[in-house]
């Protein structure tokens, strides 16, 4: 639409009335001082100061000024959808009971779970489960897990198989080590009892291994382990996965290299591992890779690329949310060659066209948090913003649809 022209499709879109509504009382206010300057030919000679309404910084305020907000104003979503003005908005969501970062969770029966992870004040580890009914807007204190020697944990991936959120990690607390580091954490949570149980251990013991789902395994990605007194953690590049029907670990193969806290999703037959932290290149990596579930076989030059300064680093959660083919990549870290530090870009890689488009950023940079798809909606949940050690955790949620990507 150009002009002053309004469609009656443009009148229909109730789910724009209310903004467009706001936006025309301004313009009738813009109009009204437009028409005066106009009427008075008011010049920037005229004026010492600059003109109010001259968009186009000709010194003149005249019709050309008003052209370019009535062209802002009456977008047609429908003739240009990827126009900034009719993309979804990120929503304010009720708040965790308790602020987390570099925790895990699930969808289950339409609730969001969440577990453990980092606290507020001094990065304290949590033991707390919590869940969210989004039909109430209300969050219920779940069990504790106290399989840990009555301590939290940190550091943690998760997975959803037949409505169970399993749990893997773990950093923190006293281990069965004796240290303060990590461990063999093995966990499911039933929400229908609301009971934790422990699981067989994992043949490599590692912590924030991004981990997915397919055909009822759950697979684990890489990971790193650390311990008090160690000064670097060793990260490793084997990828494992747990059968969750009869409770036994089986290796997978190896990674093509070793790999901190990539992004992961699974699309059809293939997991993608987008980003993350390269230890042997010291560096972020910019690579999107891909792992044939069927063949076992890896693809590490058949995808576009990361757009510069995207690489993700730090993402202790679950996979990254794909809907429709697309991967939802969602804050994390940047990354220069001495710093890094949150990230509030939002970047959507479309698995059938390899390519990638930008969706509306963070209202914060995020790091350590959680995203998880539920009813149409992305729900980014908790984690940091910087990397102060006292209060760093964060519980406020926000939502964005996913219907216009």
């Amino acid at each position: 639409m150009s002009g002053g022209a309004v469609n009656s499709s443009f009148l229909e879109n109730n789910s724009q009335k209310k903004g467009r509504w706001i936006m025309f009382r301004k313009s009738l206010i813009f109009a009204f001082a437009t028409s005066f300057l106009l009427a008075s030919n008011v010049q920037a000679a005229d004026y010492p100061y600059s003109l109010f309404g001259d968009l186009n910084e000709d010194c003149l305020v005249n019709n050309k000024d008003l052209a370019i907000i009535a062209k802002n104003w009456l977008v047609d979503c429908n003739v240009t959808p990827e126009n900034p003005a009719c993309l979804p908005k990120w929503e304010p969501q009720p708040p965790m009971s308790t602020a987390r970062d570099q925790f895990t969770g699930g969808v289950i029966d339409g609730r969001i779970y969440v577990f453990g992870g980092n606290g507020n004040p001094n990065q304290v580890n949590l033991k707390s489960t919590e869940m969210f009914n989004p039909a109430t807007g209300v969050w219920t204190n779940r069990a504790d897990n106290n399989h840990n020697g009555g301590n939290g944990v940190e550091e943690l991936t998760g997975a959803v198989v037949d409505a169970n959120l399993y749990v893997f990690g773990a950093y923190g607390g006293i281990g069965p080590g004796g240290y303060y580091g990590d461990f063999n954490f093995n966990e499911r949570y039933d929400p229908n009892t609301d009971t934790w149980t422990s699981l067989a251990p994992k043949p490599t013991v590692v912590t924030a291994a991004p981990a997915t789902v397919y055909n009822g395994e759950i697979y684990l990605f890489g990971g790193s382990y650390n311990r008090e007194g160690l000064n670097e953690p060793n990260i490793y590049d084997v990828v494992e996965a747990y059968n969750t029907a009869t409770d036994t670990w089986r290796f997978v193969t190896n990674m093509p290299k070793k790999l901190q806290n990539p992004a992961v999703a699974t699309v059809g037959d293939k997991a993608y591992l987008i980003g993350g932290y390269l230890p042997d290149e010291g560096r972020m990596s910019e690579e999107v890779m891909t792992f044939d579930f069927l063949t076992e076989q890896w693809d590490t030059t058949s995808c576009e690329p990361l757009p510069a300064n995207r690489a993700r680093l730090f993402m202790y959660s679950s996979a990254a949310p794909a809907v429709d083919g697309k991967i939802f990549l969602i804050g994390g870290g940047e990354s220069d060659m001495t710093n890094h530090w949150p990230s509030s870009k939002v970047g959507i890689y479309d698995t059938a066209t390899n390519a990638w488009q930008v969706a509306p950023s963070l209202p914060l940079p995020l790091d350590g948090h959680l995203s998880l798809l539920l009813d149409g909606k992305i729900f980014v949940i908790g984690g940091c913003n910087d990397y102060d050690f006292v209060n760093r955790s964060k519980s406020e949620i926000i939502s964005i649809s996913t219907q216009k990507f």
